[in-house]
């Protein structure tokens, strides 16, 4: 169980430290150096609203939708996501009521030159071309958890040495479990990582050579449990592959002789998915606090 344990524990350090960013959510961009003092300009009917500007957030991550040149400068097509529009189970943003009905700066009578918040989330605002391309960066996120509960099957077990086997071997035993975990999702959650626990049944092969019960030249199954713990890796949740490290417990009376019982073994399994347990309040937001910002307009 200590290598189990330190797989899981290298895994997760490894994910966390190479990925690990402010808020939880899928690529986007987000703009830094002086990009607060980027004149940012709302949408009216897909065309950039350029008679009134306020000033750009540095805190805020966005993601970029379309171009359009007007009097030879070139606008870039912005939003700026948050939770409450963001479908966890298909992992993509639904249309929030402001795409339709977005928040009029001038109607609220705010001026020029103030700067945007979390009233403008899920709302369409331009930026120029030039401040895009001179102070954007790639933005990944926090990953994301999820807990998931999968069908498992081991077709083959890898058995190291032990006892009266000198050697490893390979047992092609009939395995059927379960899986259940926490899924890490990665690249806007196109893939993931799964890490948790295996519980299962078992067919067991007995022979003179595992077992001093069975007669020379005899064969025999007993039933028994497998459990264990590994990782799991899926693409799309669809196709999904786990190296797993597992131990098999027989019962019944040839279980007392049995050379493997509770003893490591190593595998590659084949996972399908049950359920996941992904909600929306788990899935990505904007990790900024509402400063009042608006009152002072």
């Amino acid at each position: 169980m200590k290598t189990i344990a330190l797989m899981i524990g290298l895994t997760i350090f490894t994910i966390l430290q190479s990925y690990s960013q402010d808020d939880p959510t899928i690529i986007g961009y987000k703009l830094n150096g002086n990009a607060n003092t980027i004149h940012v300009w709302q949408d009216q009917n897909g065309h950039p609203d350029l008679s009134s500007f306020n000033f750009w957030e540095n805190n805020y991550w966005f993601k970029v939708d379309k171009t359009e040149t007007i009097d030879k400068v070139e606008y870039v097509r912005i939003t700026i996501p948050s939770n409450l529009n963001y479908d966890s189970l298909t992992g993509k943003y639904l249309d929030p009521p402001h795409y339709s009905d977005p928040l009029n700066w001038k109607a609220h009578g705010w001026p020029d030159g103030v700067p945007i918040d979390s009233d403008d989330f899920n709302s369409w605002l331009w930026i120029t071309k030039a401040d895009f391309d001179k102070y954007k960066a790639n933005y990944y996120g926090k990953i994301t958890f999820q807990m998931v509960f999968s069908g498992l099957s081991i077709p083959f077990k890898y058995r190291p040495a032990t006892g009266s086997h000198s050697g490893s071997i390979l047992n092609g035993d009939i395995n059927l479990g379960t899986f259940l975990g926490v899924r890490l999702g990665l690249l806007g959650n196109t893939g993931g990582i799964s890490i948790g626990g295996t519980f299962g049944v078992s067919s067991l092969p007995m022979n003179s050579s595992n077992n001093s019960m069975v007669p020379a030249q005899s064969s025999q199954s007993i039933s028994g449990f497998t459990y264990g713990g590994g990782i799991v890796f899926d693409w799309q949740k669809k196709f999904q592959i786990g190296i797993i490290k597992g131990y098999d417990h027989a019962v019944g009376d040839l279980s007392k002789t049995y050379i493997y019982q509770d003893k490591s073994w190593f595998a590659l399994s084949l996972n399908y998915k049950f359920l996941d347990f992904g909600s929306q309040k788990a899935a990505a937001k904007q990790n900024i606090s509402s400063d009042d910002k608006r009152k002072s307009k």
